[in-house]
């Protein structure tokens, strides 16, 4: 992706892991971001929506195989451009950012790969919701508690209930979607899961 022009450096990082991604709105005008948002107490922005020809989702087909590295539902935007701390000040600079600067918090996820033959259950009762795909309870004896037994127990790419899954198949910009793909995926299934923190929010 390119880099953008004439932007100033983006402030550093609150934390190591935090990312910081910059998409180019002079040399492409109209381009948009795409991108649904709730407010949470804390000041941050929690991503709820993707949209699918947005700059967001295009830089993640191309990190198409460093998920670590993607911006998923889920993920906090905790600064834009220079503005970080406010909510509405972030909702301003989205609009009148020469370029975006986003300042993302990524939640903690895991990726498994189940491989399933045919008439397998994976396994995982889950619930869609205006803001993700929620595991509600793994069925004994499915894919997703085998792969569970598999691991070692102080490992985190367990199951569990209240995780949330948010790519399947590489799946990704919006709940419904990534439901569905859940219910019709057919031979290996590559599963994304964030480990929630619940926080409180405003849509």
């Amino acid at each position: 992706l390119a880099e953008c022009p004439d932007a100033e450096d983006p402030p550093p990082p609150l934390f190591a892991e935090d990312l910081v991604a910059c998409f180019d709105r002079i040399t492409r005008p109209g381009a948009v971001l795409a991108l649904s948002v709730c407010r949470t107490p804390q000041g941050t922005l929690v991503i709820t929506r993707l949209g699918e020809t947005g700059l967001v989702e295009e830089r993640n087909r191309y990190l198409n195989a460093h998920v670590d590295e993607q911006i998923l539902i889920g993920d906090e935007i905790i600064g834009v451009s220079g503005a970080r701390g406010d909510a509405e000040s972030m909702r301003v600079a989205m609009q009148a950012a020469k370029n975006w600067v986003l300042t993302v918090r990524r939640s903690d996820r895991f990726e498994v790969t189940l491989v399933r033959q045919k008439d397998q259950q994976v396994g995982l009762k889950v619930a869609c919701h205006d803001a993700g795909v929620r595991v509600i309870s793994i069925v004994p004896g499915s894919l997703a508690a085998r792969h569970n037994e598999a691991q070692h127990p102080d490992e985190g790419n367990r199951f569990a209930p209240g995780h949330e899954i948010v790519a399947v198949n590489g799946v990704r910009t919006e709940p419904r979607r990534i439901f569905d793909a859940l219910k019709a995926a057919a031979g290996d299934v590559h599963i994304v899961v964030r480990i929630r923190i619940a926080r409180r929010r405003e849509c």
